[in-house]
């Protein structure tokens, strides 16, 4: 698989049975979907699809079964932050020896790790793997938000640490700032926010984006237009998502959990643990006449 990878990284999402069990049919599900979408790269598990609500044994067993679905028809990139380094070593190990791409990682954010600390765990991930290391800056509750210059450093100290996802606000202002800090040693810097951001990020010189899964259809038809020389195009598309923006930051993962089920991508929008906010009837109607005027861009899964 070939490295200075762009485009859109899509995260399918953890879906369960009613019983809290995890439904291995709609992953695989949600993979053949992104594939059929156009997706240019998969990330599985990130925070998009609650990777701290599955154990450490659903995320070897997730990872097998990801790499095997995808069977390289596109790049597979594997979450593997965890509480504490050792476990997060240990899912790096896994995912290369099980044929991952690469990884991405937050630092370990319960310890509240200083910043040498958040520094020598992702050495500890560079000396326990061969594949590209994707440094997660995510700020907030999962983390420190490092500067342009931290994150140079851990590029241009570290073997295989060639990708940023980067998602600290302004994202746009940090895409810009790393991206001239690090130079030819960062093969690429990736997005986050589902793309709310995506054009301002790619006109910065962003590789891509990597959104949870529902949307990714269009994300990725977006992408290509601005990919191809269309930005007027890509722009309008990107328009006509500003609603669905709207919505998902006023309902947040509820919705990442909604639309797949209601694309057909998967059985259940249930969480494994807590509530999401709720839509009344409004919402509903309201989401209603988003995806409508969304629909004729699917490609695949229309709304039921």
């Amino acid at each position: 698989m070939s490295n200075n990878w762009k485009g859109i990284f899509a995260i399918p999402q953890s879906a369960y049975h009613e019983d809290g069990r995890f439904d291995h049919d709609g992953l695989d599900n949600q993979l053949e979907f992104c594939i059929a979408s156009g997706a240019h790269g998969i990330v599985w598990p990130v925070m998009a699809s609650q990777f701290s609500l599955l154990s450490h044994d659903e995320r070897k067993k997730t990872t097998k079964q990801v790499v095997k679905k995808i069977d390289g028809r596109i790049p597979v990139v594997i979450g593997v932050a965890t509480v504490w380094t050792e476990a997060s070593v240990d899912l790096a190990q896994h995912a290369q020896a099980n044929g991952a791409d690469a990884i991405v990682s937050l630092p370990p954010w319960e310890a509240k790790p200083t910043r040498e600390q958040a520094f020598e765990f992702y050495r500890a991930l560079s000396n326990a793997v061969t594949i590209p290391i994707f440094v997660q800056n995510a700020g907030g509750k999962f983390g420190l938000a490092f500067s342009a210059d931290e994150v140079a450093r851990m590029v241009n100290e570290l073997d295989g640490v060639e990708y940023v996802k980067e998602e600290v606000s302004p994202a746009g202002q940090n895409i810009t700032k790393v991206l001239a800090t690090c130079g030819d040693n960062v093969k690429g810097v990736f997005g986050g926010a589902g793309c709310k951001f995506l054009l301002d990020e790619l006109n910065r010189g962003s590789a891509g984006n990597m959104p949870a899964c529902a949307m990714v259809d269009i994300l990725a038809e977006i992408f290509n237009r601005f990919d191809s020389g269309d930005e007027a195009g890509a722009r309008e598309l990107h328009n006509i998502m500003t609603p669905y923006h709207i919505i998902h930051d006023l309902y947040g993962m509820g919705l990442t959990f909604e639309i797949p089920k209601r694309r057909g991508i998967i059985k259940n929008a249930i969480p494994r643990y807590g509530n999401f906010r709720p839509l009344d009837d409004h919402d509903e109607r309201e989401l209603g006449i988003i995806l409508e005027a969304l629909a004729p861009f699917f490609k695949t899964s229309p709304p039921i």
